[in-house]
């Protein structure tokens, strides 16, 4: 199931505490399939970064809600509920 942007600002959050707080003396290393799923949800996450980096120069260059959301499927609606605090937060 694809994760919305925020459940991936979200997930970063908590991986970025992991790191922060990693016991290399309790570590262990990845196991194959751990290593394949970890590097797809690094994938996942610079995917919707990008998309996020779409949405963003499409408003600053004058597109509407109504634009953007037909491009990937949704309502206008839609799209400024899920995307406009976002994009709003980046500045």
């Amino acid at each position: 199931m694809k994760k919305s942007i925020a459940e991936i600002i979200i997930h970063a959050d908590k991986l970025a505490e992991a790191c922060e707080n990693f016991d290399i003396d309790n570590a262990r290393p990845l196991s194959h399939e751990e290593s394949l799923i970890m590097h797809a949800e690094v994938e996942q996450g610079i995917s919707d970064e990008e998309i996020l980096d779409a949405f963003t120069q499409a408003r600053e260059l004058g597109a509407t809600w109504e634009q953007i959301g037909k491009s990937f499927g949704l309502t206008a609606e839609l799209a400024q509920d899920k995307y406009s605090a976002l994009i709003s937060e980046r500045g």
